[in-house]
């Protein structure tokens, strides 16, 4: 049994050992509050590594992709988000869904309300259209674009286009 699982197991003994729905329901919300602190944190860092720019080899290499894998490239940046993220990403969508969990069993309105606000915030369409514009490419540009090493780790995407494909992004 992994330590992830044991510490999902104590936390769903804690929560039903919890005298009443109301404290159930705010300790998961809790819970949820010390992951969404951790994830925010590495979410900065994460942020800060988007700062790196790709090197003029890496370049080279998009530059000689098709035009259209222009349409896939937000996808690509958004797996190297989550995968700077890693497992915090996991276990903050686990405690969002245990406070949503509880909170409905319990009828938390306030909760609820604060949810709903952090979800909006938080989990706008922005990777779904990503990921199905780079779905739609040709599978020998999907592995293109996910073969490229250093594009692997957060990089800041908007020179990337700027550089790579000028004539669209950039300034020729």
């Amino acid at each position: 049994m992994t330590i992830q699982n044991i510490l999902l197991l104590i936390t769903i003994a804690t929560l039903t050992a919890c005298s009443t729905p109301e404290e159930q329901s705010t300790y998961a919300y809790q819970h949820y509050k010390e992951q969404y602190i951790q994830f925010a944190n590495i979410l900065t860092e994460c942020g800060n590594k988007r700062k790196k720019t790709l090197s003029d080899s890496t370049i080279d290499i998009l530059k000689t992709l098709p035009q259209d894998s222009i349409e896939g490239f937000g996808h690509v940046i958004n797996l190297a988000d989550r995968k700077c993220m890693a497992n915090i990403y996991r276990d903050f969508m686990e405690s969002l869904l245990l406070a949503e969990v509880e909170n409905y069993k319990n009828g938390h309105s306030v909760i609820e309300h604060e949810l709903l606000i952090i979800k909006k915030i938080q989990f706008m369409d922005l990777y779904l259209p990503a990921k199905r514009k780079f779905e739609h490419l040709p599978a020998d540009t999907q592995k293109a674009l996910l073969s490229i090493q250093e594009m692997q780790e957060p990089f800041d995407g908007l020179d990337a286009l700027e550089r790579a494909w000028p004539k669209i992004y950039g300034v020729e």
